[in-house]
């Protein structure tokens, strides 16, 4: 879940927000998997398209260095 609301940066942000050791800090890793998203860093979530929010929810889940991503995605 995206905070709309808020920049992309700032969702960047709430995805590290729980990690200490700010070093483990992925933001120019996903920055360079994802480079669309820096240039829309500044630009609130929910103004994004789809894909550019599906972006953004990858990026900050993997904005704290996770060993596991799980991604659940459901086919009709």
């Amino acid at each position: 879940m995206l905070f709309g609301k808020m920049t992309v940066l700032e969702n960047l942000e709430m995805g590290a927000f729980s990690v200490r050791n700010k070093a483990l800090i992925k933001e120019r890793f996903v920055y360079d998997i994802f480079p669309h998203i820096r240039e829309r860093s500044n630009q609130r979530v929910e103004t994004l398209s789809g894909g550019e929010q599906q972006m953004v929810a990858i990026a900050r889940g993997m904005m704290g260095g996770p060993k596991l991503l799980f991604f659940l995605t459901i086919f009709y």
